[in-house]
């Protein structure tokens, strides 16, 4: 699968998890309408979109979701393997309301994620005990600093991990909410 297929399914499911039409993610994007629309819908083998362009997808489409970056940063297929890249577009084409995140953090190294891990998130699901959850931190005024994921045990999200610098749990309230439960989770390839 080439880099404009991966494109083609990550976009998909980008589509699916915001609700959004292809328009109109292109315009909350500062893009043209048919930028996103002829991407999508040619079937003559042009180009794939500029590093330029996916970033200012990724950032609409984070924002609409209501989630910015911390201990984890969008999944974006050009960055991973083709088979990891292949099977989070399939994973997230197949229904809506799921948004893939690249884990950057050692917060649940103890509970078996590791850094680099892909993490499926479901923005529509109701968190229960012992779900690991995407979080965000908000400042004063509501808006967003960090996602974190972490394990919901009302009343805090607890961290499972060796690293001393990571805070332990950090408590639920107007500053900590929950945006999505992880329902899956995708490894690459170790290294030989």
């Amino acid at each position: 699968m080439g880099l404009r297929e991966r494109q083609r399914l990550w976009l998909s499911g980008l589509i699916a998890a915001t609700g959004l039409s292809a328009t109109a993610l292109a315009r909350r994007s500062g893009l043209a309408q048919t930028t996103l629309t002829r991407f999508l819908t040619s079937d003559h083998h042009g180009s794939a979109l500029s590093a330029r362009t996916v970033e200012a997808i990724e950032t609409a489409a984070a924002g609409t979701l209501g989630i910015t970056q911390g201990e984890a940063a969008p999944f974006h297929p050009a960055e991973a393997e083709n088979h990891l890249a292949e099977a989070v577009g399939h994973i997230v084409s197949e229904r809506g309301g799921l948004d893939p995140w690249r884990l950057s953090s050692r917060a649940l190294e103890a509970a078996g994620y590791r850094p680099s891990d892909v993490l499926i998130v479901d923005v529509k699901a109701t968190p229960r005990v012992g779900d690991v959850v995407c979080a965000q931190r908000l400042s004063s005024d509501g808006a967003p600093v960090e996602t974190v994921f972490r394990i919901f045990a009302p009343p805090a999200l607890v961290a499972q991990s060796h690293d001393a610098s990571i805070t332990p749990a950090l408590p639920l309230g107007d500053d900590v909410v929950v945006r999505g439960v992880v329902i899956a989770t995708l490894r690459g390839r170790l290294a030989r």
